[in-house]
């Protein structure tokens, strides 16, 4: 490989999909692992990965608005054009006629039938305030949030711990429920985008200080608050003592009375939350989302069940879904093969 011409490398790359999934060559990604371990068909090949998989310690989260960035770059010029400004929010009927004409079809990789569709409104709808603008929005961050970080995120978990079960190794998720006082834009956004932990586990370089919003020409003016140097400080331990002994918790973190990150299991479904106050006892949580992760694992495939009895020729219950879930659990197998090459 690291002979070959790089145009001859693009020149010879089949894509089959603009969508941020892992790609089957045949080769070093021979099948997408959840196809197998959803279905209950596991390959020889499927085994070989899921042991390398149980073979190592997992950490994994999300973030508490991760799809926001992609709301905004996706409907906010489409709002501007109708005169409307998503810093006030969204309209129902935008949610509804337009939002929801294409995004199920991503989510699930098929059409949502009428009761599906009817389900995903239910659902992502505060039927205290059902047209609040702010709220809408709000929804519409939920709803691609849920099925494209935070659904894999919790069942890669679930998968992992249950694979472990009787094992020394160990399975930690979390969430990050705090907007970094130097990246403040969306203004209107509250909780935390994409990538929002990045900064704060590699402990604000200045590479990271770019990449957080912060200019060059300022970012040696810019100060951080204590507060945020001392999550980020958290956070960097955590990260490192996982990376070290396969358990994010230090009897350094204790005495400085940071609550123990408690290992995940689908039981008590133990998730630590990155917030603010990082020696608060809320950090310590329970069932990450619990009803919106169970709208999407039960009742969403009991609907396309009922649906695909009549239309066989369709794509696999939540293909897409799968796809998405696969990223995480591809994402992790390559973790694996980083660490044992090292």
């Amino acid at each position: 490989m690291r002979t070959k011409d790089y145009n001859d490398i693009l020149a010879n790359v089949q894509l089959t999909s603009d969508s941020l999934v892992p790609f089957v060559d045949g080769d070093f990604i021979v099948e997408l692992p959840l196809y197998h371990i959803t279905g209950g068909d596991i390959s020889n090949t499927g085994r070989t990965a899921l042991a390398q998989f149980a073979s190592i310690d997992l950490l994994s989260g999300v973030t508490s608005s991760d799809a926001a960035l992609f709301i905004t770059e996706r409907f906010e010029p489409l709002l501007k054009t109708m005169g409307l400004d998503i810093a006030n929010g969204v309209p129902r009927d935008f949610f509804i006629r337009t939002f929801l004409s294409g995004s199920p079809q991503e989510a699930l990789g098929q059409p949502a039938t009428s009761g599906v569709s009817q389900a995903f409104i239910h659902e992502y709808t505060n039927w205290k305030a059902p047209d609040d603008a702010v709220g809408v929005r709000g929804q519409m961050i939920d709803f691609s949030t849920d099925f494209s970080f935070l659904l894999p995120a919790v069942t890669i978990a679930r998968i992992h711990s249950n694979l472990t079960i009787g094992t020394p190794r160990r399975t930690f998720l979390y969430e990050v429920d705090h907007k970094a006082s130097f990246d403040p834009l969306p203004l209107w956004l509250r909780g935390a985008k994409h990538g929002a932990e990045v900064p704060f586990v590699f402990g604000f370089v200045d590479e990271l200080k770019v990449f957080a919003g912060i200019p060059p020409s300022v970012s040696n003016l810019f100060k951080i608050p204590d507060q945020e140097n001392y999550l980020a400080l958290v956070m960097l331990t955590m990260w490192t003592n996982f990376a070290k002994t396969g358990n994010p918790n230090s009897a350094s973190l204790t005495n400085d009375n940071v609550p123990t990150w408690t290992e995940f299991d689908p039981v008590n479904g133990s998730y630590f939350r990155f917030i603010s106050n990082i020696t608060s006892s809320e950090v310590t949580s329970h069932h990450l989302s619990a009803s919106r992760v169970a709208f999407w694992t039960e009742l969403v495939p009991a609907l396309l069940s009922v649906s695909n009895c009549t239309q066989q020729h369709q794509r696999p219950i939540s293909a897409s879904l799968r796809e998405n879930i696969s990223v995480v659990s591809v994402m992790m197998m390559l973790t694996a093969w980083a660490f044992f090459r090292v």
